[in-house]
């Protein structure tokens, strides 16, 4: 049957802002065109659109729904900037290390689903002990350099003391 509920386009901003999870199906199937429903609308019209649209997703996955629609909607706007940026700079891509980051994300949204947040004390506990866990594991798997960690080291004291005084 093809596309129901095309993707919807915004040419004005030049961003995807319906359809992200559609769109990921499409291009792992391989699909090269499909039907768009392109709009011209201005960044807040933009937002505003995209409010309504995880309105819909909301009701039917609850705040889930609303999780997987922003790590979506990051994870492709994401993947067409790095397009887009690599057209014009080249650099290099290591694929080892976004391996490493992916793995150590993926150990820390284990944790953070089996502490299953429900109250504004668990969600701030649950950012604090993802952000340990993801940076513990990227640690223990050598996901980071001497030099990226001394880098944290000093960004973390001066942080500290500006905030001690």
């Amino acid at each position: 049957f093809g596309l129901v509920d095309p993707l919807v386009w915004n040419e004005r901003t030049n961003r995807l802002i319906g359809g992200h999870q559609r769109l990921k199906i499409l291009m792992e199937e391989g699909v090269k065109e499909v039907e768009v429903s392109v709009v011209n609308l201005p960044e807040d019209k933009e937002k505003a659109l995209n409010i309504a649209l995880n309105i819909t997703l909301i009701p039917r996955m609850g705040i889930l729904g609303a999780a997987v629609a922003t790590l979506i909607t990051y994870g492709t706007l994401g993947m067409l900037s790095l397009i887009v940026t690599r057209k014009y700079l080249k650099f290099d891509i290591s694929m080892p290390f976004m391996l490493k980051s992916v793995f150590s994300s993926a150990i820390m949204a284990l944790c953070i689903w089996v502490i299953n947040p429900q109250s504004i004390a668990l969600i701030i506990v649950s950012i604090i002990v993802g952000a340990l866990i993801y940076f513990a594991v990227l640690l223990l798997i050598r996901g980071l350099s001497r030099q990226e960690i001394t880098f944290f080291i000093n960004l973390l004291k001066e942080n500290l003391s500006k905030i001690t005084g």
